[in-house]
């Protein structure tokens, strides 16, 4: 089932006719009326399908096309139109850096075409100021899941190019199940495709007895496929039950008897299932039939119920233990197993539970900020914990209170905790640790929370300085350095100490010295500018350079610190409706208001053109339905074109 990718091949719908029509409308003027194009949508809802149809209208130009999954650094460029992809994949040090940045402004400040996919929407990538900015002069467009009538066109569509011949009826019930996006389309396809050579006509009974929708719908929407008020399959299992009470009050003779049961067995096996044991056990007496019949049914039934809780579980599970259920949905034979792997995933989500309750909320990788005083450490930990790369372990983080070394904890907990649902990773802060070993009430407790925390695949510990300050605290701290050394286990620490202060035998030093340590460093003038200009950026709050130069001259303290400072002024400056100004602001946090501000000039020219900004963006929210609707306008008049032709 090869399609190449062409707007011709494109099924429109509510979900996705504004990012086609757009796409559309820019390629009538290039680089001029929307640029840059930005669409953003959930995976498999035809992004790539739009991107490589616009390289394949464009062919007498020089189009660049580059998927953000294949390359880790930007690389020179050279062209007319640009096709970046995936941008979401790039790291955070080229989202944020001046390269990318440099490239996309260039394309657009020469007219020239860029065209951007992400399955995130701009604000929520973590990219510059800058960046947001560029992209807000240009267009973003998002796809959204389809609904039953998109699902329908596009089963009409591929069925065609394909030559799958689909009645109306058999349409009409796919579009009516619970697609995520259009990959399960095209699984489901596919699996027809084989159907259609051992059948004369597809119908909706053979598509739902052959097809294993099951396997492709997964989760709590496979209930809308299996569940007892919508599906035939339990009524199946209770007229199985019903039958073999019969057939065991039945005086009948042992060849009819048989007959019957291979009728069933037949049933099962049309189902899918695996029915082996059943067929091994016809050959024996009729009484170990019945027993064989019995206990296959029951397991049928417990099978169902544990892929139930598996899907419950499914957000939590590895892609080797959902390959493992897929594999497993029709095999009564491993029930056992399965409820053994089922019991060790609820296990493990209990215990990422337990410690996920320390998680900082407020603290993301969105609103992380990279500076040059703790970007050593944040690299350290993306080598080796993101990118799996050389780095020695333990990795001992130190700074002063305050500097952020919490956040860039919780920060790559997070990160990790996605990238490995399988593996257990745990934030832990340093007063949870020792309030926890103080509740323990003997030697044995001990022993066993020792023991939780050594089946633990990696752990952030928060605050040691604190750790080692209570003698039962530090004891168990330094039998867990040594434990995560030997197993080679991943151990990630903070302190507000450098080490050559802290109050540890020289056996263990020489343990954490064996590993990583980096510091986080005192805050420069450069870097209070980052942070005020980052966190006002994130309420869309505009900062004259004159106002960022005067608060990063005369905030004192740490990273904190400066974010209190930030939060004060937006609530008592902006939620106030006041102008951002030096005098506004210095009064606001009692500083000393210079006789002459440096810059007065630039921000009175900044506050015009802020206002002006503001009311090019009330006058696009007044023009954009008219933008929407010559869109729609320019594409029916090209349809009408088309079908003339």
């Amino acid at each position: 089932m090869i399609r190449r990718y062409s707007f011709k091949n494109f099924a429109i719908g509510r979900a996705n006719q504004l990012a086609f029509l757009s796409v559309k409308r820019t390629l009538r003027r290039l680089g001029h009326d929307i640029n840059p194009l930005f669409i953003y949508s959930k995976k498999g809802l035809g992004k790539t399908h739009l991107v490589s149809s616009i390289k394949e209208v464009l062919k007498d130009e020089k189009v660049v096309y580059l998927d953000c999954a294949q390359f880790e650094t930007i690389p020179e460029i050279d062209g007319t139109v640009l096709i970046l992809e995936n941008i979401h994949l790039q790291s955070d040090d080229v989202k944020k850096g001046i390269g990318l940045y440099n490239i996309i402004k260039s394309f657009v400040l020469a007219k020239k075409q860029v065209f951007i996919t992400s399955v995130f929407p701009p604000e929520k990538l973590g990219i510059s100021d800058q960046l947001l900015s560029i992209f807000s002069r240009g267009l973003t467009v998002p796809i959204f899941k389809p609904d039953p009538h998109l699902v329908g066109r596009i089963f009409k569509m591929i069925s065609s190019d394909v030559g799958i011949d689909l009645s109306d009826d058999v349409i009409s019930y796919l579009s009516g199940l619970p697609f995520n996006d259009i990959r399960e389309i095209e699984t489901v396809l596919k699996k027809m495709d084989l159907l259609k050579d051992v059948t004369k006509e597809i119908t909706i009974k053979n598509v739902r007895d052959s097809v294993n929708l099951e396997e492709t719908i997964t989760g709590e929407r496979r209930s809308i496929i299996t569940s007892p008020e919508n599906s035939e399959f339990y009524d199946f299992i209770k007229v199985v039950k019903e039958g073999f009470n019969e057939l065991s009050t039945k005086q009948e003779d042992a060849e009819s008897l048989k007959e019957e049961y291979m009728q069933k067995l037949y049933i099962w096996k049309m189902k899918g299932f695996n029915v082996s044991r059943l067929e091994k056990a016809m050959n024996g007496p009729e009484d170990e039939i019945f027993k064989a019949f019995v206990t296959f049914t029951s397991d049928v039934e417990k099978l169902i119920e544990l892929q139930k809780r598996f899907g419950q579980l499914e957000k939590a599970t590895t892609s080797k233990e959902r390959d493992y259920f897929e594999n497993n949905l029709f095999n009564p034979d491993v029930t056992i197993d399965m409820e053994k792997t089922l019991k060790k995933i609820e296990e493990r989500k209990r215990q990422k539970e337990e410690y996920n309750r320390y998680l900082h909320k407020n603290m993301t990788c969105e609103n992380y900020i990279v500076l040059p005083s703790n970007k050593e450490s944040f690299m350290v930990l993306e080598e080796k914990l993101l990118k799996d790369k050389d780095v020695v372990l333990p990795i001992y983080i130190y700074g002063d209170a305050g500097c952020g070394k919490t956040h860039l904890l919780v920060t790559f907990t997070k990160k990790m905790q996605i990238l490995y649902p399988g593996r257990i990773i745990s934030y832990i802060p340093s007063r949870i640790l020792i309030f926890e070993i103080k509740n323990l009430l003997d030697e044995e407790a001990k022993d066993l929370y020792m023991q939780k925390l050594k089946g633990i695949d990696t752990i952030f510990l928060d605050g040691i300085e604190q750790i080692l300050q209570d003698r039962e605290s530090k004891s168990l701290f330094l039998a867990i350095l040594k434990d995560f050394s030997e197993e080679k286990k991943l151990l990630i620490v903070s302190s507000d100490l450098p080490l050559k202060e802290m109050d540890i035998e020289d056996k263990y030093k020489d343990i954490v010295l064996s590993g990583t340590v980096v510091s986080i460093k005192s805050l420069t003038k450069e870097d209070k500018k980052v942070i005020i200009s980052s966190i006002f950026a994130d309420s869309e709050t505009y900062l004259s350079n004159s106002l960022k130069e005067y608060l990063s001259e005369n905030l004192d303290g740490k990273f904190a610190d400066i974010k209190a400072y930030v939060k004060k002024i937006k609530k008592e400056v902006v939620e106030k409706n006041q102008k951002l100004t030096i005098k506004n602001v210095a009064a606001c946090l009692d500083l000393e208001i210079p006789e002459y501000i440096e810059g007065e000039e630039e921000e009175k020219k900044a506050e015009e053109e802020t206002s002006k900004e503001e009311l090019s963006l009330q006058e696009l929210d007044q023009k954009w339905p008219y933008l929407n609707e010559r869109i729609f306008e320019d594409f029916k008049r090209e349809k009408s074109q088309d079908e003339l032709k």
